[in-house]
C-alpha cells in the first residue's frame, strides 16, 4: 500500500466538503485529479471510502475511520512544521569557529556580541587555533569557519 499525505489531505478535504468538486478546490486540484487519486487511495485500502449520493458525499464508516487518522496525521505534520520552522530562518543552530589568536582577542568579542544578540538561540563554540589548525579543521569539517591572517602559505599542512 503507498499513499501520500497529498492522498490523505485531499480525501479530508472531500469529507469536509462532502463534496468531489469543492474538495478537490480546497486541495488545488482539478476535480478528474481528485476522483483519480481517491479511487486509487480505495483501491490501495481495498475498501470504499464514500457512499455517492444525489446530494453529495457521505462518509462509510471505513471513511470515518480514516477521516480520523487522516486529521491525527495533518495535526502531527503541522506540529513538525512548526517545530522546523525557526530552524529554517537561521534563528537556532550551533556554529564552531577556529580562529587565530588576534581574532580571538581583537574583534571577535564585539562582532560575536551582535551575532548573538540578534540570535539568542544560536551556540557559538570558539577556539583559538594555530593557522594550520584552522585550515586543517575547515577542510575536515570540524569547524564551520576559520579565521585566520595573513597570506596562505602553499606548503601549509592541510592544504588542498
Amino acid at each position: 500500500m503507498h499513499f501520500d499525505f497529498a492522498d490523505l489531505r485531499l480525501f479530508a478535504r472531500i469529507a469536509e466538503e462532502e463534496n468531489l468538486s469543492r474538495g478537490a478546490r480546497k486541495a488545488f486540484l482539478s476535480p478528474a485529479a481528485a476522483s483519480a487519486r481517491l479511487k486509487s487511495l480505495e483501491d490501495q485500502l481495498g475498501t470504499r471510502l464514500f457512499y455517492r449520493e444525489s446530494r453529495g458525499l457521505a462518509l462509510t464508516p471505513a471513511g470515518e475511520r480514516l477521516l480520523r487518522h487522516a486529521r491525527v496525521i495533518e495535526r502531527q505534520f503541522e506540529h513538525v512544521r512548526s517545530d522546523f520552522e525557526e530552524f529554517s530562518k537561521d534563528s537556532v543552530g550551533h556554529i564552531r569557529i577556529f580562529a587565530n589568536t588576534t581574532a580571538v582577542t581583537e574583534f571577535m568579542p564585539e562582532v560575536l556580541s551582535r551575532f548573538m544578540a540578534e540570535r539568542p538561540a544560536v551556540t557559538v563554540d570558539l577556539q583559538e587555533r594555530l593557522t594550520r589548525d584552522i585550515i586543517r579543521g575547515v577542510l575536515d569539517g570540524s569547524a564551520d569557519l576559520g579565521i585566520i591572517s595573513g597570506p596562505l602559505n602553499p606548503e601549509e599542512p592541510g592544504r588542498a
